[in-house]
Parts: structure tokens; sequence; C-alpha cells
């Protein structure tokens, strides 16, 4: 019993681990079998939009495992025992003669040879929501009371693990239709929004000695929604087929530097102060320079973004660990601790009465998780809260010498 016990949990904390469904199938089986130590397990779900309860996986005479989508059962009051365990008519089934009790619906499914037969059900938060079947057609062996006791324990976890797996697998299929939409959205946004911004071009060359307030209005509003619709595009373009990376040595220092330069002019318009440290003997990377600069654009232009006017931004490198590491500090509006962990997750945004500023689409800080996660790099951000500033880490592998 106590080894049962061992091995069960061992199993357990494999389900709470994963939250892919098809593993979480294999690992519930291979419990069944393994854990409790009967012969045969087959492992079924409730499917409410089709009424029906169908087989998943399970494992041969063998013990091999076996995809059994065949076995269907549809949720008809006496047509099945996994029917009546739905239904709400019994808790659990048990038999000591398969071959005489069983329905013909369960029958035409049992090998030679079974006498013993049990299903108990994945019960969660009161709800029936499939069923483990179970029996000894090799050992012949009797089931003990404590066996069914452990495996009624073990479903109930299975149960849970299961949920939280589908919950999973939901939210991955409404991400990629976000995604999808998202995409398709920017494409048809933008032709027209390019049309704006010429037209609005046109218009400012034509009236240069009376500048239109309300054209100037015009063509930065464009420029900010196609900023948004290029990130989208962008990360969508990410999502469907990855990265691809064009890998050069690169001195991230001075790239950061000419980066600056580039956007005095958005800095000296809050009269924000830009301190940069990087020593003397700063190890190059490899990197795709293109990524890395819109890495680095993103940082820097997020801390001008929510510095207050005559503030301090510096951004600091050093080497550690095989890595160089880049900070950027600001001390800005800070970023709430709850927050911080929650800040480099797409579509994100953290609640405009505490940024104080117009949002965008979420996607600036995962774009830049992505860029560094491709690097096999890390990135993460530390704040004392609300008004204390705050400071966004990189760190990047060091160029390997041959």
């Amino acid at each position: 019993m106590n080894d049962k016990l061992e091995i069960l949990g061992r199993i357990s904390s494999a389900l709470i681990s994963s939250l892919d469904l098809e593993e979480i199938f294999k690992v519930i089986i291979s419990g069944v079998r393994n854990g409790i130590g009967f012969d045969r397990a087959g492992l079924f779900l409730v499917d409410e939009n089709s009424n029906i309860i169908q087989g998943v996986f399970g494992t041969d005479v063998s013990g091999n495992l076996v995809q059994i989508q065949d076995q269907i059962f549809p949720v008809v009051d006496g047509d099945n025992y996994f029917a009546d365990i739905a239904l709400g008519k019994i808790k659990e089934f048990y038999t000591e003669n398969a071959t005489k009790t069983l329905p013909l619906s369960q029958k035409k499914y049992l090998a030679n040879g079974v006498r013993q037969n049990a299903i108990v059900a994945l019960r969660l938060d009161g709800k029936v929501i499939g069923m483990i079947a179970i029996d000894n057609v090799i050992s012949n062996k009797k089931f003990t009371p404590n066996d069914l006791q452990l495996l009624k324990i073990f479903a109930d976890q299975a149960a849970m693990a299961i949920r939280n797996a589908q919950i999973f697998e939901e939210l991955k299929k409404l991400d990629k239709l976000k995604m999808e939409f998202f995409s398709t959205a920017s494409h048809e946004i933008r032709s027209p929004l390019s049309i704006i911004k010429e037209a609005a071009i046109i218009l400012e060359s034509e009236n240069k000695e009376q500048p239109n307030r309300i054209v100037s209005i015009i063509s930065s509003n464009v420029d900010r929604i196609l900023g948004f619709v290029d990130e989208l595009l962008d990360f969508s373009k990410i999502e469907a087929v990855g990265m691809m990376l064009n890998q050069i040595e690169l001195n991230v220092a001075e790239l950061i530097r000419e980066i600056v330069s580039e956007i005095k002019s958005q800095s000296d318009r809050k009269n924000i102060e830009i301190e940069i440290d990087f020593g003397k003997d700063l190890p190059d990377i490899d990197a795709d320079e293109t990524r890395i600069r819109q890495l680095m654009l993103n940082l820097i232009l997020n801390a001008i973004k929510y510095t207050n006017n005559n503030g301090k931004i510096r951004i600091s490198g050093y080497a550690k660990d095989n890595n160089i590491v880049i900070d950027v500090t600001d001390n800005g509006i800070g970023i709430p601790k709850e927050f911080l962990e929650k800040i480099f997750a797409k579509f994100y945004q953290v609640d405009k009465k505490i940024t104080k500023t117009t949002r965008g689409v979420g996607l600036g800080l995962a774009i830049c998780r992505a860029i560094v996660n491709a690097h096999k790099g890390s990135i993460w951000a530390v704040s004392n809260g609300p008004d204390q500033g705050s400071s966004f880490y990189v760190s990047l592998p060091i160029k390997k010498k041959i």
C-alpha cells in the first residue's frame, strides 16, 4: 500500500507540472497501471456538445499505450454505465462478471477473459468530466477495496490536471485567433492610413509658410497608429514563423550611443538627461543588429515616455558570467510590484490611471522578450513601486572566442 502511495505521489507531481493534454492522458494511464497495478486502463471524456462519452487513451492487453477514440458511448440513460455515471444515476460501477453484467454497447470492447471491471468518475466541482475504466484481463488479480479507493483519489487529481490543460488549450486557440484577427486587421488598416499620411505630407508641403495645426495633428496621430499596426504585424510574424536572426559581431555600446543620438529630440522635448556609462571594455556579442536596435530603442523610448519632464535616464552596461548586462534606469513613474512579472506578456497593459499616458496595444515589451529569448538571453524589470523609477535589465551572451 505504501509503495503504491509513493508511486502515485510521483505521478501526481508529474500531472501538476504539465499543461500538455496528451501528455497528461499518458501520465494518467501510466499512473493507473504502474501506480495502482491494473492490467488495462482506459480514459474517457464527456463531450457535452455532442452528448457522448469518448475514449481518448488506453492500454492494450500487453500494456502498450493505444488510442481508443473509436470507443464512443451515448449519454443515454440505461444504455451504458458510463452514461449512468455522467447522468448521476450511479457514483461508480463495479462488477465481478463483466461478460454477464455489461450491456452490449460496452461488451463489444471487452478483451477475452475479462471478469472484474470498474469505472470511476473524473469529477471536478461536483461535475463529471470523464471516467477511468479498468480491468485485470492478464493477471485476473482481484480488485481490493483499497485499490478502488486509491483509483478514486487519483481520479480527482487527474480531473483537475485535465481541466487545467483544457483551459490552457482553449486559451492558446483564442490567442491564435486573436493574433490572426489582428494580423488581418492590421494589413487592412495600414493601406488607408498610408494614403492619409501621404495626403498630410502634401498638404504640409503646400503650406510651408502657414503650417496647418490640424494637418500636423492628423500626421502625428497617423504615425502613432502606424506604429501600433507595425507592432501587430511584427508580432504576428514572430508568432507564426518564429524570429529569424542574421547574427553578426555587434558592439552594443556603440549601437546604444547611436540610438540615443537619433532620438535626442524626443528626450530634449521633455528636458530629460540621458547618461551613458559602459566603461571601456564592454565585450561584443553575436546578435542580429536590427533586432537588438529594436529592443534597445523600445526600452529607451519607454523610459522617456514614462519619465516626467526634467527627469533622468541612465544606461549602463557591464560583463557578468559570460554575458553582457544592459541596464536602462529612469527616475520616472515606476511600476507597482504586482505588475513586474506581467508587463512582458503580450497584450498586457498597466492601468492607465497609473501610467497616465495613452496606451498602445501592449506588445512592445512582449516583442522585447521575444528578441531576447531568440538570442538566448534574459530580460527583467525592477522597481520599488509608483514614483520610484524603474530599471530594465537585458542579459545577452558574450561573443565566444574561437
